[in-house]
């Protein structure tokens, strides 16, 4: 089967269409149902559903003969880094930044998938992100779930993430955001040897025995 470049550049809309939110539909094929609420006018009379299924299903990102299998992202490794390139490439430098974690809604099966309960999406992938004060994605990458070995274990896992994170920005006095997932003493050290400045919210379990009020006392 052979397809040309506008029947993907239509299959890849028809995809951001849906991943985007901008329908409500738990199935992509529902665009092509009849149904008034669900039926898309632009989108069946750019593509059949057989045709976009079709296409789908030998559409590959990634040489499926040379994966690496310690990659559960490996499929999709490409694009992922080829984003990562094209987010530095037009970034609007910044010199305050965040790192934080987002979730792409997915329910199908993956090892890697996660369930966070209490979350307006609870099922789907969870991504790492490096972000700036007006929304900007910098840098992201995919938790791969557990067992999961982190890049520096003295970091622990939310460390590592940051350290990652950073890995492929230019040198710059930074000023990193984080929360208490990923804030931890031995990682405002790592961060101050590469020029980095930390602020963030600490777990009390990570404070080193440091003398602090009691967290039972700041509470009242």
């Amino acid at each position: 089967m052979t397809y040309d470049a506008d029947e993907l550049k239509i299959l890849v809309a028809i995809i951001i269409i849906y991943c985007l939110g901008t329908s409500s539909l738990e199935r992509r094929r529902m665009f092509w149902e009849n149904a008034e609420d669900s039926h898309n006018q632009l989108v069946s009379s750019a593509m059949t559903v057989n045709r976009f299924d079709e296409i789908l299903s030998i559409l590959h990102l990634a040489d499926t003969t040379k994966l690496d299998l310690n990659d559960k992202m490996a499929k999709v490794r490409p694009i992922l880094s080829m984003l990562n390139e094209r987010y530095l490439q037009f970034w609007p430098a910044s010199q305050n930044v965040n790192v934080d974690k987002s979730m792409i809604h997915y329910y199908g099966g993956h090892s890697a998938k996660q369930f966070v309960r209490g979350k307006p999406i609870r099922y789907g992938y969870k991504m790492w992100c490096l972000n700036t004060p007006d929304g900007y994605l910098i840098q992201s990458e995919p938790y791969q779930g557990q067992g999961t070995v982190p890049i520096k274990p003295s970091l622990g896992m939310g460390g590592s993430v940051v350290v990652d994170l950073f890995s492929e920005l230019p040198a710059q006095g930074f000023h990193v955001f984080t929360d208490n997932l990923f804030t931890s003493l031995a990682l405002m050290s790592e961060l101050r040897v590469l020029g980095i400045h930390e602020k963030g919210t600490l777990r009390a379990n990570r404070t080193e025995k440091c003398t602090l009020t009691l967290p039972q006392a700041m509470k009242k």
